[in-house]
């Protein structure tokens, strides 16, 4: 077994879609730091927002991934005025590999571009590590 026993969480700054779709590798810093903190078998919690500036703007992704994916997901009023998220995360932990996350992310970009946002960040979290877990040598 491998990784550090603690929880934890990470993100990717908000990245504008279009750079995304030109990323074959959106996850290199991420995954660099992911890597050090998991152990054999860990199962991730993956969430994700995008980011609009109106309301009207955010409903048609929303609608979409309700009913196309079984990701809980929700219309957030950003604390910036004008700003709106949606945001969501995939139902179940998940076991995550750097392959799955590059996949993930784009078909996400590419989602996220034909209905119009602006920005994507994603994360992952380990929120109930292994109890034997111990730190890598």
């Amino acid at each position: 077994m491998t990784g550090l026993s603690d929880s934890f969480e990470i993100r990717e700054p908000p990245t504008e879609i279009d750079a995304l779709l030109r990323d074959s590798n959106p996850n290199a810093r991420l995954w660099t730091t992911v890597s050090a903190w998991l152990a054999t078998g860990d199962l991730l919690t993956v969430s994700f927002s995008y980011g609009y500036l109106s309301l009207g703007g955010a409903r048609p992704l929303w609608r979409f991934l309700a009913g196309a994916t079984d990701y809980p997901v929700k219309i957030v009023e950003s604390e910036a005025a004008g700003y709106w998220t949606v945001e969501g995360r995939i139902q179940k932990q998940i076991y995550v590999t750097l392959e799955f996350l590059n996949k993930w992310v784009n078909w996400m970009a590419v989602v996220g571009f034909q209905h119009g946002a602006g920005y994507f960040d994603w994360g992952v979290a380990r929120s109930s590590p292994p109890g034997d877990a111990r730190p890598r040598s």
